[in-house]
């Protein structure tokens, strides 16, 4: 399978039908609505309605940007000032942002609920999928309790008087009366942007378009190797290894996650899996001599699933997004010394950042920003000092970046781009980078692999949930197109 250099017209055909079926043929337009409502909190006093709500809504912008979507958020204007606001932008879709309360104390009333103005079929169908969607994101913090729709007559943005876009939503996510609600989800960052996660997703499959992210981790350990890790459909994590004798088979590690897992080799015949634990912790499984050691916790909660890369033979880097503040951090492992301390890179994502090793003690380390932006930092001693700024590529990205080094001096960049297709960003040794469009049509991340200094497998998913990969060699280029290796899970 790995060695097939082109793809019939009828696959091609196939897949570019499937994927034209999962894109806007429309510039759409969000307009978002925070709560403004200051005076709604906890009653403990911790958590503020309005203030967690316009955090969330400057993430569900930037999630909605990123897939393509135009959006906008009214921040702190006025109800009637947002309405007008929507109006005069030309809104297609209206969403409010809220918490739910019930009483003024604690209580066990919990969940999310989205209301819909009474007579409008079309508004109640999409609050449908936003209870469900909303609910679902939040099921890695236990809290996934759908309590449906509800029409109302009383709610002043959602009246079409006021403003008409259709649908229109006004979403209550958890109660902020609810203990569980409020420190499980609300006064976390992996919370509110599951919150935004949740409503892009309702968004996304209103209108017919491809949203979930998860993509899938390769590496090679030698030229004749693949070994490729993703998300099961029930959260497992699956291992798929190619061998040049064999081909591919499938074998599952096991463990349940809600985050894209990670795998690495440092050395022909070793292999170390990471996941993130449905609480977010980082857990490895470790390969060697023919058998896996098992899942171990490596006592770290993590907002994003991790990258890894190794410098070399004796040593292992890995990179993930903090559970505290979304910042970038890295840690070291060697075979003398064993996992040393996380190191903060600053800087904010809402993503998994990829990490990148050209040769021992050089490092680089890659995210999409909050602005959707290209951004890089990097380290020349093996990761212990960082240079004091991140590099600011200055384009946008649709996805979270995967990344692989050839030799020392290159670097391959994989991401989605604005346009949903497979977009390389290369850099060799001479300084520049260079930005290529590898068509395609994708939903998530991609992965890499190098099996040597020229050789390359780029493994996609498509919009249709199939995998498909892509590969280059020095000596060919890249294949005349995408092979479809089968349904993703």
């Amino acid at each position: 399978m790995i060695n097939k250099q082109t793809l019939s017209i009828k696959i091609v055909v196939i897949f570019l039908v499937c994927i034209l079926t999962a894109i806007p043929a429309f510039a759409l337009k969000v307009y978002v609505n925070p709560s403004i409502q200051t005076g709604n909190y906890s009653p403990d006093g911790a958590y503020q309605e309005a203030a967690g709500m316009q955090d969330v809504a400057v993430r569900l912008v930037n999630k909605l940007i990123g897939r393509g979507i135009e959006a906008r958020n009214s921040g702190w204007l006025s109800l009637s000032g947002a309405c007008t606001d929507s109006e005069n932008w030309g809104s297609d879709c209206f969403v409010a942002l809220h918490t739910d309360a019930s009483g003024s104390g604690w209580t066990s009333t919990h969940g999310t609920t989205t209301l819909y103005w009474y007579n409008n079929p079309t508004s109640a169908y999409f609050a449908g999928i936003c209870s469900d969607q909303v609910s679902r994101h939040f099921t890695k913090f236990g809290l996934n309790y759908n309590r449906g729709t509800s029409a109302r007559s009383d709610l002043y943005v959602l009246n079409p008087s006021n403003q008409s876009a259709v649908p229109s939503a006004l979403v209550e996510g958890l109660f902020h009366t609810n203990y569980n609600d409020v420190y499980g989800a609300l006064m976390n960052d992996s919370g509110r942007q599951a919150y935004a996660e949740g409503v892009c997703a309702a968004v996304c499959k209103y209108y017919g378009i491809i949203y979930n992210e998860d993509g899938p981790s390769a590496c090679s350990m030698n030229s004749n190797r693949i070994d490729m890790v993703s998300r099961g459909a029930y959260g497992q994590v699956v291992l798929d290894t190619w061998t040049s004798a064999v081909g591919w088979s499938t074998v599952s590690l096991g463990g349940v996650t809600y985050e894209a897992p990670a795998i690495v080799s440092r050395t022909n015949g070793i292999l170390d899996a990471f996941c993130a634990s449905t609480t977010g912790v980082l857990h490895q499984n470790h390969y060697e001599n023919g058998n896996w050691s098992g899942w171990q916790n490596l006592n770290q909660t993590l907002a994003s699933g991790p990258s890894v890369c190794s410098q070399n033979s004796n040593n292992i880097t890995i990179c993930a997004r903090n559970g505290g503040n979304n910042q970038v951090y890295v840690r070291n492992w060697t075979t003398s010394g064993g996992w040393g301390s996380w190191v903060p890179l600053y800087g904010t994502t809402y993503d998994s950042p990829c990490i990148v090793s050209r040769a021992s003690g050089t490092l680089d380390v890659f995210a999409r920003g909050p602005d959707n932006k290209l951004y890089q930092k990097s380290s020349y001693d093996g990761g212990v000092t960082w240079t004091a700024n991140w590099y600011n590529h200055n384009f946008v990205i649709g996805s979270a970046p995967a990344g692989v080094s050839r030799n020392s001096g290159n670097v391959e960049l994989f991401f989605r781009g604005t346009n949903n297709n497979m977009m390389g960003h290369n850099w060799n040794s001479g300084g520049v980078w260079t930005l290529a469009d590898y068509g395609g049509q994708i939903s998530a991340v991609p992965a890499v692999a190098k099996r040597d200094s020229n050789t390359m497998d780029v493994f996609v998913r498509g919009t249709d949930d199939y995998l498909y990969q892509l590969g280059w060699t020095a000596a060919g280029g890249w294949w005349a197109g995408y092979y479809n290796m089968g349904y993703y899970y």
